[in-house]
């Protein structure tokens, strides 16, 4: 049985956001029903109760998948992928209630989606969630203990945040199947250029200012890098050349590449507890210091 709440992200410094009712707060343990009200905007748009999804976004939702007793573990938070265009945190409630079932606390994080917004507003979101979450008052997930975890182009999300901000709750990122240099990303694949990259990041000259692999990250906590050379999406090339960014500014990084998964198998398989993913994954986090 999971348990899941939808939380109030703060509004005020983001634009086109009206504000959220907040969800009451449950037990863990109890079974926890919310629905979250949102004023409507100028514009059209679609809700969906918990999490909301809304185009022209008026409001950002946490969902949060909580142990059902505190876990000295560390505190996972998720960012999907889908070339910064689609996906949703719901998608995602099944990975939730697996590493749950570890003892992990998850918690997915919902953002607005180009086109109606551009880079680097995603990362803004993603900054406004960990903000909000450092100030939840929880015995069961303790929010001084972060792991971000990013998919994708959830992977650059983290990675850009990385290079703009410093926060002491943060202690780990792990990135997969990630996209960290836009530039070679689109001279591998020159159809992204119409398809994505452009509705999010502009012209051509935008791309390298834009790609973690290019910027001097303010942190230094550690990094899981997971990639499958079996990816479909994304050239194993973007995890490789993002570790040696990260050596080269003396950042410890683990870099595991997977085989057999392609570029949404590998969120699969850490559904799996005994999977290459998994094992890496649980045991970079025990490597973690509080």
């Amino acid at each position: 049985m999971t348990l899941k709440i939808s939380t109030r992200l703060s509004t005020s410094t983001l634009p086109n956001i009206r504000s959220c009712s907040r969800s009451s707060r449950a037990k863990p343990g109890a079974i926890a029903t919310s629905t979250t009200t949102c004023s409507r905007p100028n514009a059209p748009f679609v809700t969906k109760v918990n999490p909301i999804l809304i185009r022209a976004l008026t409001c950002l939702v946490l969902t949060v998948l909580l142990p059902f007793k505190a876990y000295a573990k560390p505190y996972l938070v998720f960012v999907h992928g889908g070339a910064w265009v689609s996906g949703r945190a719901s998608d995602y409630d099944e990975l939730g209630e697996k590493l749950r079932s570890r003892g992990y606390c998850f918690k997915a994080i919902d953002y607005r989606l180009a086109p109606a917004v551009k880079h680097p507003d995603q990362v803004a979101d993603l900054n406004r969630a960990i903000t909000d979450l450092k100030k939840e008052k929880t015995a069961d997930c303790d929010p001084t203990q972060i792991v971000l975890l990013g998919h994708s182009a959830g992977a650059h999300m983290i990675a850009f945040w990385a290079s703009e901000h410093r926060e002491a709750s943060i202690k780990g990122f792990v990135g997969i199947e990630g996209i960290y240099d836009i530039p070679a990303l689109v001279k591998k694949w020159p159809s992204y250029k119409d398809q994505f990259i452009q509705s999010e990041f502009g012209v051509a000259k935008n791309w390298e200012a834009a790609s973690p692999k290019n910027r001097k990250l303010k942190t230094q906590a550690p990094w899981l890098v997971l990639h499958s050379k079996d990816d479909e999406l994304v050239e194993l090339e973007q995890s490789a050349g993002f570790e040696k960014s990260l050596k080269a500014q003396k950042i410890r990084v683990e870099y595991v590449q997977l085989a057999g998964a392609t570029h949404f198998g590998v969120i699969e398989s850490l559904k799996e507890k005994t999977s290459p993913a998994s094992l890496s994954l649980e045991r970079f986090l025990k490597t973690l210091k509080p």
